[in-house]
Parts: C-alpha cells; structure tokens; sequence
C-alpha cells in the first residue's frame, strides 16, 4: 500500500517516517527538486503543481493522497480528484481552509472566534475599527502564508496604506484585536468514524510569524485547557475533518478562548509530539486515514518543550551542528538536512523531555547557546 503526500517538507518527512513503521510506501510530490523529504522516498516527483500527468503518476497506486501544508494549490487536488484519487483533504473543504474568512464565518456559527468583517476601501476598514477599536488587523482573504499579508492598523491614518500594501492579495478582511494573554494550539485527530483523539493543550511562542517555542502542557488553568481542547474538537467536527487537525487558539481574560484557524494537517506545534507523546500526530494522522485504531495520545513525561533551529545568515549549513547540539545531555536533535542556510529559515528543531515545562525550556535555551546556525 502507499500513501501520497503533497507537500515536501520536514512534516511530509515525518509522516514517510511513520508511514514506515506500518510498512507503507510514501509518494511525494513537490515543484521545488531541492525539497527535503524527496530524498527519503523512492517514489518522489518534482513537477508544477498543475502538471496532471505528473500527478497522475505520483498518485498511481496511492490508497490517499494527503497534503503537508494548507497552501498547496486546489488546481493540484481538482487535477487528481477528477482521476478518482482518494484525498484528505478534499477539494470543497481545503477551499474554505484556503479561503480565511469562509473559515471564519464557518466556525462563527458555532464557536468563539473574535470579531470579524470583510472591507474594501478605506472607508469600510475605517467602520471596522468604529465597531472593533484600534488597532484593526487588515488581513487577505487569501495567500500570503509567509506573513506579509497581515498589516496592523493602528490608527486612521494607516489605513489606506495598509490597503496599499496588500493591494495584490485580492479580498480582504478586518479583524478585532482580542487582547490574547498567550496562544494556544491544540491537535486533534479524527478518524472517520468519529473517534476522537485530542493532544494536551499547548503554548506557542512565535517570534518572526514563525513557530518557534512550544511548551507542553501550557502553564494555564484548567478551565481554559478543557475549553481550548473542547473548541479544538467542535472545529473539527464543524469542519468534518478526517485526519490531524491543529486549530490555534487565543486565550482571554477569565478562562476564555477564541479560535484563530484551523489547519488540516499534523503542525509545527506538534513536533513535540515526536518524543512527548506515546503516538506521535504523524502516526495518528496516517491511522486515521487508514481506518486503523487511533493511538494512545498521553504525554510520556510531565512536560515537553520544543524550540525551532532557525538560520542565523546565509551560506552553507554549519557541518558540526549536530555534534555542538548533542553536547546537551537530553535533547532529541531534528536537523532537516537543508542544503543551504537562509537567514530566519528553520534548520530544524529540538525536543527536550522534563519534569516541568521551565526546567525543559531552560536546557533547550542552553542547547541553543552552543549551537552556530
């Protein structure tokens, strides 16, 4: 049997890797050649993401094709689909996940998820902040994975050059500045019969729009983590999902949480998972799709911190990364292997096992102090 992957990053990686503790063949298919996870299938194709014979071939055989990241274009899932492919997500769902504000009014049916309205011109942006207050965040409707199609309006004056600058973005948005105390992230993995398997609730630290620090189990009350793991799971089923879905949260004051978005996919939030938790969200995600039993999701220590590997400067990686990092007793290293090092790109992640989320946090920093990207 083989699964197919679109997408070929570390977490398409990561899923190959638990692909092969089942014995499955893994096809992945990425346009960039330089893509990482190629060089661990025998069965990779590099090819525009629009090339239907190449598509036809990576999915030859495959009992689901599966996707890495969100953003893959819908053109390549219409391609397959209309050959009969079997795909996790499907076409009409990865729409509405691609589309920010269908997948806000979505989830506003039933969940929190912050106050929100679709502008045009200034005049529209201008009546948001009216309804919200300053600041607004001006967002695309689409695109703009890498954080650029966000601007934050702080007063009137910003707003019709923050229209400027995403002028090439299309449809836009406006949301509400809820005030977050700290965000959250929760995956869940549902299996097409229904059950449910909800991994401990946790605190994402970005820095640069990336996630780079993720503390496992975040240090907050209950009543918040039952109530950002309950939203997780509702989104889910909203969404109807099959597979790991990881829905990022805000926390508010008084043990409340408003959802933020939801992705269909094992996440960087959960990498922790790979030594943290007894069944890693790779796993689950191919059980699920496979219609095998979901795993035990329960922590294997009282905390787990995970802190990304992020390029210092431009050039060839550092060769001895690998040796400096183990230096540090009880880090688990990921170094994904990038042929060349870019300023602010994630070179890879530790993982680090503890008896509380300070102690982990505090040898990871440690780690990073001895490691030159």
């Amino acid at each position: 049997m083989k699964i197919g992957i679109l997408g070929g990053g570390h977490l398409a990686h990561y899923l190959a890797r638990a692909a092969a503790l089942f014995g499955l063949d893994v096809a992945i298919y990425d346009p960039d050649p330089q893509a990482m996870a190629l060089r661990y299938t025998a069965h990779g194709f590099s090819a525009s993401w629009d090339d239907a014979e190449a598509l036809a071939r990576f999915a030859e055989d495959c009992a689901w094709v599966t996707i890495e990241r969100e953003q893959v274009p819908l053109v390549a899932l219409r391609l397959l689909a209309e050959r009969g492919v079997a795909l996790r997500p499907g076409v009409d769902e990865l729409d509405v996940l691609q589309d920010r504000l269908a997948l806000k009014r979505k989830l506003d049916a039933r969940l929190e998820v912050g106050r929100f309205r679709k502008v045009s011109v200034a005049t529209d942006v201008l009546d948001a902040a009216q309804e919200f207050g300053f600041p607004v965040w001006l967002k695309a409707r689409r695109g703009g994975y890498d954080g650029r199609a966000v601007v934050k309006v702080q007063r009137a004056a910003d707003a019709q050059p923050a229209l400027e600058r995403l002028v090439d973005y299309g449809e836009l948005y406006a949301e509400a500045n809820v005030g977050a105390l700290r965000e959250l992230s929760v995956t869940v993995v549902r299996a097409a019969n229904g059950d449910m398997r909800a991994y401990p609730v946790v605190e994402v630290v970005p820095r640069a729009d990336m996630c780079h620090t993720v503390l496992c189990p975040a240090g907050i009350d209950e009543a918040s983590a039952i109530r950002a793991t309950e939203a997780a799971r509702d989104a889910v089923v909203l969404l109807n999902g099959v597979g790991a879905y990881t829905t990022r949260l805000f926390e508010l004051d008084a043990n409340e949480v408003v959802v933020h978005k939801v992705m269909p996919r094992p996440h960087e939030s959960g990498l922790y998972s790979l030594e943290g938790v007894i069944t890693s969200q790779f796993e689950n995600h191919l059980r699920a799709l496979l219609g095998l039993p979901l795993g035990d999701v329960a922590q294997i220590a009282p905390a787990t911190v995970s802190i990304a590997l992020v390029g210092e400067r431009d050039g060839a990686p550092n060769p001895n990364v690998l040796a400096e990092a183990l230096q540090t007793e009880g880090v688990h290293v990921h170094w994904y292997g990038h042929p060349r090092a870019l300023t602010g790109r994630r070179m890879g992640h530790i993982n680090i096992l503890g008896y509380s989320t300070d102690g982990a946090e505090k040898v990871g920093l440690y780690c990073l102090s001895r490691v030159h990207l």
